[in-house]
């Protein structure tokens, strides 16, 4: 039933106060539609021109290196030719050598005559000459073999694809002689073009390549090492958690420098393992790399401070170490035959545990056993142990040990082990695990070392 209160009327004009005032919106929505259309168009324009600089800057990569293989190989044949050094220069440099080489000839004319006229002493003219002919002659000397050692280094350093193009081109120019010599002895490169200076290098560098060499030996170094852990740990049939300790300490002992660093990355790394550094995160809109943009995403050591030289080092090292945690089951495998890997002998793995944490900790690892005072000399690595009071309160001589000699080292683990809780049987499969351990890294130790071995004795001492 409506209420007698109810005015039909006054509810419609209170609803319509109460409605929003219509407004059409069809030009708004039309006029953003074009401003999307617009946006998007310019968005798919920029994509394209970005991919089309992405592709010359590819293009203009593989032309200079295609250029650098074709000087080289001019420069081979023409070596094969001339046999006075000088003719090898480029122009600009033969120009300079020459000029050198006549002033030189000029001076040393000069300083005859004053001989022959006695203006000139013997010890007179020794000075003359070699501040001036001789002066000369040694910078010619230096200019030729700086210019030879550039060409041998083009040769043998192939550049690594985090390269761009312009550095490539500049070391083109330097070793083909495509530049100018200004008045400061400075080299000056110049573009294509004839008007952009590409860079300025003085005379004294011109002998080194203008880009990241990629390096093949530091990579190969580093992984006939890995390699050689791996198979070392595998063919002794160890499981992964016991491999790794070894993998880690001869992995740690590796060190890169950022040049190093970058090209495992990017030439090695990247090529066979995307995930790891994809140059194509890395291009910049030209298509060269952003390596300064690489190095900041790198914080290996974790201090807040991304890109430094101990992070790129770092960076490889880990990555090294997760190489091989994944290639692993594949070296267990090759001597599956031989071992049942899956089923590691626990006395073994405690053994190299023992011997391997004594490097890291030999005073936590000691500690372990025994709560007798201990000092360490961290600097001379070496160990002093506290061996209490005899019954009438007289202090006993204190227990040495000088971990540099492979002997000591091993008596050190004997008195860890005779200390412990394990039985007689157990003591002696930890200790020959232990041993081994040590023996394969005799290299560690100080060659010379006539010291006896716990082993020699009837006993140590225990304490409680």
């Amino acid at each position: 039933m409506a209420s007698r209160y109810y005015n039909p009327r006054l509810a419609q004009k209170v609803g319509a106060a109460e409605a929003p005032m219509y407004t059409s919106i069809s030009g708004a929505v039309e006029k953003g539609r074009i401003a999307y259309e617009r946006e998007t168009v310019k968005q798919l324009q920029k994509k394209q021109i970005e991919m089309q600089q992405r592709q010359a800057e590819a293009a203009a990569f593989k032309k200079e290196m295609e250029r650098r293989d074709d000087i080289l190989y001019n420069i081979t044949k023409q070596q094969e030719k001339i046999s006075k050094p000088i003719e090898l220069l480029p122009a600009q440099l033969k120009g300079i050598a020459t000029s050198l080489a006549e002033e030189a000839k000029i001076e040393y004319l000069e300083i005859q005559k004053a001989i022959q006229k006695g203006l000139l002493t013997k010890g007179q003219a020794a000075i003359e000459m070699e501040n001036g002919p001789n002066a000369k002659i040694n910078k010619i000397n230096s200019i030729i073999s700086g210019h030879a050692e550039l060409i041998e280094n083009a040769n043998f350093k192939k550049p690594s694809v985090v390269n761009d193009s312009k550095s490539l081109k500049i070391t083109n120019k330097l070793i083909e002689g495509n530049y100018n010599v200004n008045k400061d002895g400075e080299i000056v490169i110049m573009d294509d073009d004839n008007k952009t200076i590409l860079q300025k290098i003085p005379l004294s560098e011109a002998n080194k390549v203008n880009y990241i060499e990629e390096d093949t030996e530091a990579f190969n170094n580093a992984f006939v090492s890995l390699n050689s852990a791996m198979d070392s740990a595998a063919k002794s049939g160890k499981r992964w958690e016991s491999a790794k300790r070894e993998i880690d300490l001869i992995v740690d002992q590796l060190n890169f420098t950022p040049e190093q660093a970058l090209s495992i990355a990017f030439d090695y790394l990247g090529k066979e393992r995307p995930e790891y550094a994809n140059l194509k995160n890395y291009q910049n809109k030209d298509g060269s790399i952003n390596i300064e943009g690489w190095k900041k995403t790198i914080d290996a050591d974790g201090d807040g401070k991304p890109g430094e030289d101990e992070d790129l080092s770092k960076w490889v090292k880990d990555q090294l170490k997760e190489v091989a945690e994944n290639s692993y089951e594949g070296y267990k495998k090759d001597y599956a035959d031989k071992f049942d890997t899956d089923k590691p002998n626990d006395f073994v793995v405690l053994g190299e545990d023992i011997a391997t944490n004594i490097i890291k900790d030999p005073v936590s690892q000691f500690q372990e056993f025994s709560n007798a005072p201990i000092k360490y000399d961290k600097l001379n690595k070496t160990i002093t142990i506290e061996t209490g009071e005899d019954k009438d309160g007289n202090k006993l001589p204190s227990e040495k040990f000088n971990l540099n000699k492979k002997s000591e080292y091993l008596r050190f683990i004997d008195l860890l082990l005779l200390n412990s809780s394990y039985t007689a049987s157990e003591r002696s499969k930890i200790l020959n695990s232990a041993r081994n351990w040590v023996n394969e890294r005799s290299s560690m130790f100080d060659v010379k070392d006539t010291s006896t071995t716990a082993s020699d004795l009837l006993g140590l001492p225990t304490f409680n």
